[in-house]
C-alpha cells in the first residue's frame, strides 16, 4: 500500500511538473510552437488509443507557404479560400506586410498537392512569382478555412 501511495505522488508530482513547465513556456514566449507542441503532448500521449494520435497517424500534414509576386489587391486570399474549402482542408490565408500572402493549410497529402498547383496559378489577375513551400508535423487540429485580415 506504502509503494502504491509513493508511486502516485510520484505521477501527481511528475504531472504539476510538466503542467509548470509547458505553462512556463508559453508564458516566457519561449519557442512557442516547441511549448504548445510538449504540452499537448504531456496532455495526450501519442499512444494508438489518443484523439491527438488519431489525427497524426491519419495521414494529416500541414503545409507552410509563402506566395509572392502580384498576389494582393487581386481577391488572391478569397480564391485560395474557396479552393481549400472544395477540397477540404483546413487553415488560413493572410496579407503579408512584404507584399506577400502567407498560407497554412491542413489536409490529406493529395488534397495539398492540388492546393498547391492552384497557390502557383491563383485568381485571374494574379501573377504568382514564387512559391515557398514548407512542411510540418501538425501540432494541433485546425477547423475551417479562414481569411486573417
Amino acid at each position: 500500500m506504502e509503494q502504491a501511495i509513493k508511486k502516485v505522488g510520484k505521477e501527481v508530482k511528475e504531472s504539476v511538473v510538466g503542467y509548470i513547465t509547458a505553462a512556463f513556456g508559453l508564458v516566457a514566449g519561449l519557442a512557442w510552437n516547441e511549448a504548445i507542441k510538449s504540452f499537448i503532448e504531456f496532455l495526450f500521449p501519442l499512444s494508438k488509443n489518443t484523439l491527438l494520435a488519431k489525427f497524426v497517424y491519419a495521414g494529416i500534414l500541414t503545409l507552410i507557404c509563402t506566395i509572392t509576386g502580384k498576389v494582393q489587391m487581386v481577391m488572391f486570399r478569397d480564391f485560395i479560400q474557396r479552393k481549400a474549402r472544395a477540397l477540404n482542408i483546413s487553415g488560413t490565408v493572410e496579407n503579408g506586410e512584404d507584399g506577400s500572402v502567407r498560407v497554412v493549410a491542413q489536409g490529406d497529402e493529395k488534397s495539398l498537392q492540388t492546393f498547391i498547383e492552384y497557390l502557383h496559378k491563383g485568381p485571374f489577375l494574379a501573377r504568382v512569382a514564387r512559391v515557398g513551400i514548407s512542411w510540418k508535423e501538425p501540432v494541433i487540429p485546425l477547423s475551417g478555412f479562414k481569411i486573417i485580415y
